[in-house]
């Protein structure tokens, strides 16, 4: 899977970058169906073989990446999902995400996925998430 980071300009202001490391879970549901989901973002992306699963993936997070910087929200959006900013939330300094036992714990779908479906494998990929300048 390819390292993730979107550049670019919106709106006349330059996005600065921060990387994190996303936890992913690839799984095959009962009527073989492929996932890829991103537990810290809540992103999921799915294809009738792996190659389609890592592509909607790829579709997915960029769109939510572009929607919500352009929006000015990913800040309270990531701050809802857990994460803590240092700084801002339009301008921070750092993120670091919460333990994904946390995830288990509160979010019926992450549960599922362990318990009903065949997980493919585990893995950690970086992601520059950008925050205006």
């Amino acid at each position: 899977m390819k390292k993730y980071k979107f550049e670019g300009t919106y709106k006349g202001s330059k996005a600065v970058f921060i990387n994190v490391s996303l936890f992913l879970i690839e799984f095959k549901d009962d009527k073989g169906v492929y996932f890829i989901h991103a537990p810290y973002l809540d992103l999921t992306g799915y294809g009738v073989n792996p190659k389609q699963a890592k592509e909607s993936f790829d579709v997915v997070l960029e769109y939510f990446l572009d929607c919500t910087f352009k929006k000015k929200t990913l800040g309270k959006v990531l701050e809802g999902l857990g994460w803590q900013l240092k700084g801002s939330s339009k301008n921070p300094k750092s993120a670091s995400v919460p333990s994904i036992a946390s995830f288990f714990n509160r979010n019926d779908y992450d549960s599922d996925i362990l318990a009903k479906y065949s997980i493919l494998r585990t893995s950690q990929k970086e992601v520059g998430i950008p925050f205006y300048a």
